[in-house]
């Protein structure tokens, strides 16, 4: 059966591992069975039979054998109740630590002086970029006010008008280039028509848009660029009758045939082409504001005033996360100074109740060894030649140097306790010292400096 049971136990078939408190209990069960106490007596008369196994002055092997079972079942409640205390020890150890050394640590990292380092650094580190953004928003407000002064503009710029004509007008372009394919239907091949088609309603479209951006032209102070810019329309006129009549132009060329449904497509094509021309005429004009140069000046000092007011939100944004951080964190440490203190005190009595069930079942555990010891030694001893000097003292358990640790250690903790007590009313203190510290800082003038930074 032996066998049995290695094999099985080799390829993981044998019983589960013990925790340390169900080995304990399994050994506290067979160290104080029935079973174990017979056998304790049938030894001590199998000794007592066999004289010839006995040494005059020495004890019997299996006197030792007893001691050495109890010794086992102590090793193992030691090592269940070590895995017990170890955990309650070490709780109470962290919350001492945090009440003496890591609640100041903490602190200290969100102190007026901390946040107020951490601010500067940020403001430090963008400064340069601040400072040219700045530089560049001052260049660029300045030359779009002496722009308007040169240009007697009291105006704002005006924004571009934001439609869905663009696309409609693209649409159209579309709807040109086919009926331009279908008119050229007679006189040339698909590929040819499309590409006529094409090039023409981009020198309409292109041409009216260019000369209609132009326009803005006649708006300018200037007599001169205000007479220039006026031409731009005539110019439009033109290329725009152009490009729409040369469509009949390369089907006459291609098929010289003038008929009725000649100049009936010719005149819808003109007409179509031209009121599409007009219109990317117009929509280019307002693609921008009216007088010259005034737009692009007036965009760039709006874009880089948004860059600067981003720079300022996203500074703002980081002051105020860092305020949130540090006012939350000492509302933090204050529910953490009490909290470390009650489960500190609450773990004592624990730490206490466990040494007392660890020593109380040493003590069980000792009586038993002595009880077996007593029995076996008093078989022997009523059985057996007098002068063969059986030993009758009973040999103890040896002490438990962990126990003992830990009774050293619960001693210094109840000391410790009292000093806890000081040094709970002294970090209350110090929090509020330094919220309050803080809360003024906030409302300083310094302070609404660097939540405002950078400041033109």
């Amino acid at each position: 059966m032996k066998i049995w049971s290695t094999l099985f136990n080799f390829f993981g078939f044998g019983q589960k591992e013990l925790s340390p408190k169900e080995e304990y209990e399994e050994l506290e069960v067979w160290i104080n069975s029935k079973q174990y106490f017979d056998d304790c007596q049938q030894k001590a008369y199998q000794v007592a039979q066999k004289k010839d196994s006995l040494r005059p002055g020495q004890a019997h092997a299996y006197d030792g054998q007893i001691l050495l079972d109890c010794i086992k079942v102590d090793s193992s409640l030691s090592r269940h109740q070590n895995t017990t205390l170890t955990e309650q020890f070490g709780d109470a150890r962290y919350h001492a630590e945090v009440l003496l050394s890591g609640i100041s640590t903490k602190l200290s990292e969100f102190s007026k002086f901390s946040v107020e380092s951490t601010l500067s650094g940020d403001i430090a580190l963008k400064t340069p970029a601040a400072e040219i953004l700045m530089s560049k928003l001052d260049q660029a407000k300045k030359e779009l006010h002496i722009f308007k002064g040169a240009n007697a503009l009291e105006r704002d710029a005006e924004t571009p008008e934001r439609s869905n004509i663009l696309y409609f007008m693209g649409a159209f372009a579309i709807a040109e280039i086919f009926a331009n394919i279908i008119f050229l239907r007679e006189a040339f091949e698909p590929p040819d028509g499309l590409f006529i088609s094409l090039l023409v309603t981009l020198l309409n479209l292109i041409g009216a848009a260019w000369f209609g951006y132009q326009f803005r032209e006649k708006n300018h102070i200037e007599p001169t660029r205000a007479t220039a810019g006026r031409k731009n329309a005539l110019y439009a006129t033109l290329i725009v009758a152009f490009a729409n009549a040369s469509i009949a132009g390369f089907r006459w060329i291609a098929v010289p045939v003038a008929n009725t449904e000649f100049w009936l497509e010719s005149t819808l094509l003109f007409v179509f082409g031209c009121a599409l021309g007009y219109a990317a005429f117009q929509k280019a004009y307002r693609l921008d504001d009216p007088y010259p140069d005034y737009g692009p000046l007036s965009r760039k000092v709006n874009q880089l005033d948004a860059e600067f007011q981003q720079l300022r939100e996203e500074h703002a944004e980081f002051c105020q996360t860092s305020k949130t951080r540090a006012l939350d964190a000492h509302k933090s440490l204050d529910r953490q100074i009490s909290s470390s203190y009650s489960q500190f005190v609450e773990k004592l009595p624990e730490m206490s109740k466990a040494m007392e069930v660890w020593s109380k079942q040493r003590n069980a555990l000792t009586q038993k060894n002595q009880l077996l010891q007593r029995v076996f030694k008093g078989i022997v001893v009523s059985n057996v030649d007098p002068e063969l000097r059986y030993p009758q003292e009973i040999r103890e358990l040896p002490t438990d140097e962990i126990l003992e640790t830990f009774k050293r250690d619960f001693v210094d903790f109840e000391a410790l306790r009292s000093r806890l007590d000081q040094q709970v009313a002294t970090l209350q203190s110090q929090v509020k010292s330094s919220r309050d510290e803080l809360e003024k800082w906030f409302r300083s003038d310094e302070a609404r400096a660097v939540f405002g930074w950078p400041n033109q």
